[in-house]
């Protein structure tokens, strides 16, 4: 079971390399991890190009990050691993004042995370492992199962709306549930 990390290098925080470098050197060997680096290339076409590589190399997961995340917890495959779920990750809180969670539940079930309406609800996470519409890339898990399933490539183009919108859009349209294990928050 070998397991690609997509990462996505265009503006990095000040802390991503040192912290991810040491989280990669503890997991390499232990997760047979294979690193799929671009740097300054549109996220879509990153993220486009990781799934591809891990299709074509028949990996079992990809770990997507970003690169304006930190903190990467060593331990943080083994905690998603065993939570068995297609889709899973981490939370991530935004960088500005006050501070909300990442993770989204539609108000609309009716409404797409595909378009430009005010749609979502930031929610903290109540349960260990709790299901939402919309998670974000700072450290989740996908079975590269998924991918096949999905219909549509999530990563086509880069618009008005991020990737992750049309990822998990193309899930819940596929009927794939989203994860958030709260065990570990992704600075």
């Amino acid at each position: 079971m070998s397991i690609l990390v997509c990462v996505p290098y265009m503006k990095p925080h000040r802390k991503f390399l040192p912290h991810f470098i040491e989280w990669y050197a503890a997991n390499k060997e232990k997760h047979d991890l294979l690193l799929h680096w671009e740097m300054w290339r549109p996220l879509h076409q990153v993220q486009a190009n990781a799934v591809k590589q891990a299709l074509q190399m028949k990996c079992s997961h990809i770990l997507f990050t970003e690169d304006d995340q930190w903190g990467f917890p060593v331990d943080g495959l083994e905690v998603l691993l065993e939570a068995d779920k297609d889709v899973i990750g981490f939370p991530s809180y935004s960088k500005v004042h006050p501070y909300l969670p990442m993770t989204y539940r539609k108000a609309d079930k009716s409404i797409p995370m595909t378009l430009r309406k005010r749609n979502l609800i930031p929610m903290y996470s109540t349960e260990e492992i709790e299901e939402y519409d919309l998670i974000t890339w700072a450290f989740t898990l996908v079975r590269t199962s998924v991918f096949p399933r999905l219909g549509v490539d999530p990563f086509l183009a880069w618009d008005s709306v991020p990737t992750d919108s049309h990822f998990c859009q193309a899930c819940e349209d596929a009927g794939i549930p989203r994860f958030i294990h709260k065990g570990i928050t992704i600075n």
